[in-house]
């Protein structure tokens, strides 16, 4: 070949020369066309084409040609379930690899880097469980297929350092989707299929690449659609080619917007509430304890426990469609080195603002003194399960209240139409309660004011319920009693009116008859006139 570039020059044009450069070439055609074929792969003579699809191959075929333009290995279980740089790196001319069906699991950092002409490459349906940080480094591909790869996650850098036109995420149980992961491929990124995976939540930092695209697709996930979803809206009704020919985005809560569709939804249904405490949980034995808070708001809030020595533990809300509540149970160990007394805060933050609740805590607990070893029997406390409403007081702002900055977790310049939340936050004194020594277990010392356990508040559950129940059969009782008394009291009046009537009848009889005697037989009226009045009826 160099000869032949002498000759294009000019420096050396003899015939002999110019022979010996067509027969090089010549040369090189036919060896690359009877360069070997692995035993159960296919090979088009002069195509370059591998084909070695659906052959039970154990792993990569280490004798493919090196000037293979493309390859198939679909369709093979793999062995050897991790793919690295050494089984690509002599394919410098490869410009489509297709490994899907192949039961991948892992792909080291690197192992595509000496592919500088692929165009396509197909991964799907594997089994890869997680992308490391320059995967896919060195590559400037037209599409990359990762479709259904079930609960694939996606490092922070996993794509950063290659560039691609088309991205495949498809059916692949995705519920977090960052911009931080996304934003390296800015600048080339034109089709992203997102359909089909948990995602209930996207940032408002995607819209830039979002707006980009030429084609996008957010079907089939489960939507939380709220005041974080207004941009999004705002882009599908605003830009709709860029979501033709997919199915469009739907809700999947709050509830009375479940199932709604974004072509019959508007901006005013898209609401936000703050975080509410819902059950705040104290327990504690003489070495150990655990508080607990849940909280509820619209989006859900993610919680924090911000100890007192300023350490910060993060609670983010669950992906189950199905939970209606956060809930952060922050375990606490004593020993002799730590000292755990101090305040205590949960925090709970979303989109519309935030929420705090102090606990003063006293620790360690003493210890009871009688016949039961104190290690084994837990402190009882003034307080099991309280519900906080804390005071809260609103002042429209155009910025997020998010105070806390927790890795990725919360970005303070995404920028949202929400409420400011300044927050009077509740404080519970957490104090142990010194139980007095049992002199007698009939006879117990009284204390001041009154603490229920478990069993307490079970027993007189069950005792109001009884008591109910009986009071409902007195009642019923009563009802029936007073209904039957009032029933008798109608017979006899019924009664008493029937003979009162046949008095009236058989006065007036006897009252013609005396009538008709006296007509017939004047002679007997002083007589009768003379005796007295009888009474037939009482």
């Amino acid at each position: 070949m160099f000869l032949c570039r002498r000759i294009r020059s000019g420096t050396m044009g003899s015939a002999l020369q110019l022979s010996v450069c067509l027969a090089a070439i010549l040369a090189s055609y036919v060896v690359d066309s009877i360069m070997p074929c692995p035993s159960r792969c296919l090979c088009m003579q002069g195509s370059r084409i591998v084909y070695c699809q659906r052959r039970s191959l154990p792993q990569i075929p280490t004798d493919i040609p090196d000037n293979a333009l493309q390859i198939f290995l679909n369709d093979n279980s793999f062995r050897v379930t991790t793919i690295e740089r050494r089984n690509f790196s002599k394919f410098i001319d490869l410009e489509h690899l297709y490994l899907s069906e192949c039961g991948i699991e892992k792909i080291e950092i690197d192992t595509f880097i000496d592919l500088k002409k692929l165009k396509f490459l197909d991964l799907t349906n594997n089994n890869i469980r997680l992308l490391y940080d320059f995967t896919f480094r060195g590559l400037n591909l037209q599409h990359l297929f990762l479709n259904h790869n079930s609960d694939i996650r996606l490092s922070r850098n996993a794509f950063k350092g290659f560039q691609t036109q088309g991205l495949y995420l498809r059916g692949c149980s995705l519920r977090r989707f960052s911009r931080h992961t996304i934003a390296p491929l800015k600048a080339s990124l034109q089709r992203l299929w997102l359909d089909n995976n948990s995602i209930k939540r996207l940032g408002y930092g995607l819209r830039e690449v979002f707006a980009n695209l030429t084609h996008l697709r957010l079907g089939s996930n489960p939507l939380t659609c709220n005041c974080e979803t207004r941009w999004l809206l705002g882009l599908f009704k605003g830009s709709p080619r860029i979501f033709q020919g997919a199915p469009a985005p739907e809700c999947a809560s709050p509830f009375d917007l479940r199932g709604r569709s974004f072509n019959a939804l508007s901006s005013d249904e898209l609401q936000c509430g703050i975080p509410v405490f819902k059950d705040i949980q104290v327990l504690f034995r003489q070495d150990s304890g655990v508080l607990s808070c849940s909280a509820v708001g619209n989006p859900m809030p993610t919680l924090y426990w911000i100890k007192p020595t300023g350490e910060k533990q993060t609670y983010f809300p669950p992906t189950d469609k199905n939970s209606v509540q956060n809930t952060a149970a922050l375990q606490l160990t004593s020993d002799k080195t730590k000292n755990l007394s101090g305040k205590y805060m949960c925090l709970a933050s979303n989109a519309a603002g935030n929420v705090t609740l102090t606990f003063n805590l006293s620790f360690p607990w003493p210890m009871r003194t009688g016949s039961i070893s104190p290690s084994l029997s837990p402190v009882t406390l003034p307080i099991r399960t309280v519900s906080i409403s804390p005071t809260v007081s609103f002042e429209t702002d155009t910025t997020t209240a998010l105070p806390i900055n927790h890795h990725n977790t919360i970005n303070t310049k995404d920028k949202l139409n929400v409420l400011h939340v300044k927050t009077s936050p509740p404080v519970l004194n957490v104090a142990p309660y010194n139980e007095p020594p049992r002199t007698d277990a009939r006879k117990e010392t009284p204390v001041q004011g009154m603490y229920f356990t478990l069993h307490d508040i079970i027993a007189a559950v069950i005792g109001t319920f009884c008591c109910t129940v009986v009071l409902c059969i007195l009642v019923i009782l009563s009802v029936r009693q007073i209904q039957k008394a009032k029933l008798k009291r109608q017979r006899k009046d019924e009664t008493a009116k029937h003979k009162n009537g046949q008095c009236v009848k058989h006065k007036q009889n006897n009252l013609g008859e005396t009538k008709f005697e006296h007509s017939t037989m004047p002679e007997l009226v002083e007589f009768l006139d003379a005796k007295p009045e009888r009474h037939i009826c009482a």
